[in-house]
Order: C-alpha cells, then sequence, then structure tokens
C-alpha cells in the first residue's frame, strides 16, 4: 500500500506535491486544481489545511503512526489497515461535518479500540 503523504520540498506545507507524487502527475495541474478550487468554492483552504495536519512528511513515515491526540486515529488505522493520514483526514472532516459531535466519538473510540 502506497501511503499518503506530504512532500517535505513543498512550498508552504508539501500538500500539493505530495499529492502530486502520490498521483503521478505534474505538482503544476495539482497547484492549478487548488487554485481554482479556491477561487470558485473556496474550500480549497480548509481541505489544505486539514491535509496538512494529517498527512505525515514523507521524510518521516517512520514517525507516522506514532499516537497524537489519544492516540484513537492511529490504532483505528492499524485496526483496519487503512493509511493513517487519510484516517486522520477522514476524522478532521467528521469534526468539522458534525459540528463537533465526532469529539464523543473519538473519546468513545478510545476506550473501544484495543490498545497496542
Amino acid at each position: 500500500m502506497q501511503i499518503w503523504a506530504r512532500s517535505a520540498n513543498g512550498i508552504i506545507a508539501g500538500v500539493c506535491n505530495g499529492l502530486a507524487q502520490r498521483f503521478r502527475v505534474n505538482v503544476t495541474l495539482v497547484r492549478i486544481a487548488w487554485t481554482l478550487s479556491v477561487l470558485l468554492a473556496g474550500i480549497g483552504i480548509g481541505v489544505y489545511l486539514i491535509l496538512a495536519l494529517s498527512l505525515p512528511r514523507d521524510d518521516r513515515l517512520d514517525q507516522a503512526y506514532e499516537s497524537r491526540i489519544l492516540g484513537v486515529a492511529s490504532r483505528f488505522a492499524r485496526r483496519f489497515d487503512l493509511d493513517v493520514g487519510l484516517t486522520r483526514a477522514g476524522f478532521l472532516f467528521l469534526l468539522f461535518g458534525t459540528g463537533g459531535l465526532m469529539v464523543l466519538a473519538y473519546v468513545i473510540m478510545y476506550f473501544v479500540l484495543p490498545h497496542d
């Protein structure tokens, strides 16, 4: 499985460069798509911030599964064999999309998911 990661050589946080490497496309195309999403829909900034916070950098992949806040996302990703960066991004999207209800689910998962 190829892991989703930010690039250490990006302009801001390496998200566009990391996505370009992941999908094997020119980074300029990804940056143009991101710019259009910012200008036309405005969601590009939020998506970029979430990905910048959740995706590990490609030069620190050995630390990708280290616990962050309570370690729920990394335990969830290990348990269900998922990419940890996408799992963290999904949790953040749900946090904002559910109006904070995900915080309760996150705390419950802390107690339900097996600890390493």
